[in-house]
């Protein structure tokens, strides 16, 4: 992509360098900047990952650059445009945490049961299997059986999908479950950008 003006879209700019103070995600989101995640290497500088909305990819950089100047010395700034599940330009504008979720906005989020949003909750963080959501604070029943049944009417409508793995369970002999994850069209319709380092 060219760095050509272009209307607000949503940029992911990546950077590496010093670590960031446990206070980052709110301090930055005060400044127009949605921090996403770090990864901290035993001998490597950090690298860090942040989303911003910007009308270029200079705009995006310079952004963060301005952000994180007061909290050490950071190099390789690189950025480059959200896309949705079809690919297009991110232009939904940037809604950094759940509770941004106006539940209201579509006929697809309105239909959702407490049960289902609760799941959704809890799967945006990663991957998980049923016994880990049944512990879940977020969700409003440890029924297994109950969490397994409405995980299956949000795959069957497009929202999750699962994979096949060990269960991973505390004192069982880890049996192979499934575990569910949000579909890249789950996050298009819950009007949240998907972790890059999401699973």
């Amino acid at each position: 992509m060219t760095d050509e003006p272009t209307d607000e879209i949503v940029f992911r700019v990546r950077f590496s360098g010093s670590n960031l103070p446990d206070n980052t995600p709110s301090t930055l989101r005060s400044r127009g900047v949605y921090w996403e995640g770090s990864e901290h290497g035993p001998s490597e500088p950090s690298k860090h990952r942040a989303l911003v909305e910007a009308s270029s990819l200079n705009e995006a950089i310079t952004t963060v650059k301005t952000a994180v100047d007061s909290y050490g010395a950071f190099t390789d700034f690189e950025a480059a445009p959200i896309t949705d599940s079809n690919g297009e330009l991110w232009k939904g504008g940037l809604h950094g945490s759940w509770e941004d979720i106006d539940w209201e906005a579509t006929p697809q989020r309105s239909r959702l049961s407490e049960l289902d949003r609760g799941v959704l909750w809890v799967l945006t963080d990663a991957g998980e299997a049923t016994w880990i959501l049944a512990q879940a604070p977020q969700v409003p029943t440890d029924d297994r059986n109950e969490i397994d049944a409405a995980l299956e009417e949000l795959e069957r409508n497009g929202w999750v999908y699962h994979t096949i793995g060990p269960s991973c369970e505390p004192e069982t002999d880890w049996p192979r479950v499934r575990w569910w994850a949000i579909t890249d069209e789950g996050w298009d319709r819950l009007g949240l950008i998907k972790s890059s380092e999401y699973w």
